[in-house]
């Protein structure tokens, strides 16, 4: 029996997958009519990719070739409009044409690495490591700066034309992301956009938008007075001063989400000669300025 012919008996027997472990080779025979020698497992083996229970699969076996055709013209698509894409958008845009994958995204990942798809020039990952349950995959000759520094630029100019975008918003614009990868990508390079929610749907816009018209003068008081008090400028010690200020809890009345976002908000809206940055958490003057 030829390869061909084995991989065609395996792919009508087997619809499910088929294992390699001894106790089930040993009932291939029965199963085919024909019991395959180790450089007959060794060959059909290669064209095939193992999911995370073990099973293994042919591409055959998972997707038609007009859908394995879709997935790869849809991946380079992404690649070249985005710089990369989410392996869970690809996978849930074709999840209803693919079979024999579990919700493992590391069962469609090793599928896409077994087709023509050159995933080799390819390398996916864990956007935010040990973070996130999001993985994309990007050209490994680009830097991964190089990457994100695109997808914030198509992000940050969607908001900006929107004023107020909803995630699907974005999505639909950029269909290379799913709503985790975006939210992973505001979160982690653009301290500039904070979210919001709207009934019931996440939206982001740009954090100068949603700030009091009197900020920079709040600032300019709030630091005084921790300069007369001899404090240091720490990020806490400001914040508090800030919400005695506005009589208000200053980051969740102004949707702030932490304090990378409040750093980057005061050092946008300080207007002073004593130019100042963060260095350790604390607005110190800066050094070229002392």
């Amino acid at each position: 029996m030829t390869s061909k012919q084995l991989k065609q008996q395996i792919i009508e027997k087997y619809p499910n997958g088929f294992s390699f472990e001894p106790n089930a080779l040993r009932l291939v025979e029965g199963k085919i009519g024909y019991q395959p020698d180790q450089s007959d497992l060794d060959e059909i083996k290669k064209e095939m990719f193992k999911r995370q229970d073990g099973v293994y699969l042919f591409c055959e076996q998972v997707a038609d070739k007009e859908t394995r055709d879709e997935i790869e013209n849809t991946a380079e698509a992404w690649i070249k409009s985005f710089g990369c894409f989410s392996l869970d958008a690809l996978r849930d845009k074709y999840n209803l044409r693919v079979r024999n994958l579990s919700n493992k995204i590391e069962d469609f990942e090793a599928f896409l690495g077994k087709l023509h798809y050159p995933l080799e020039a390819y390398q996916s990952a864990w956007f935010m490591p040990h973070k996130d349950k999001t993985r994309f995959t990007r050209p490994v000759d680009v830097r991964r700066e190089v990457v994100v520094a695109k997808l914030t630029q198509n992000i940050d100019k969607i908001i900006e034309e929107k004023s107020c975008a909803a995630d699907y918003e974005i999505i639909e614009n950029i269909p290379a992301l799913n709503k985790e990868l975006l939210t992973a990508v505001i979160k982690e390079n653009m301290p500039n956009i904070i979210a919001t929610i709207n009934n019931d749907t996440m939206c982001f816009q740009l954090a100068e938008n949603h700030l009091p018209d009197n900020l920079s003068e709040k600032i300019r008081e709030a630091i005084d007075k921790l300069e007369t008090a001899n404090l240091k400028i720490t990020q806490e010690a400001l914040h508090i001063v800030l919400s005695l200020l506005y009589k208000t809890n200053f980051n969740e009345t102004y949707s702030l989400p932490d304090m990378r976002t409040f750093r980057n908000v005061i050092e946008q809206h300080y207007n002073n000669a004593a130019n100042r940055i963060w260095k350790n958490n604390i607005f110190i003057i800066s050094p070229d300025k002392e």
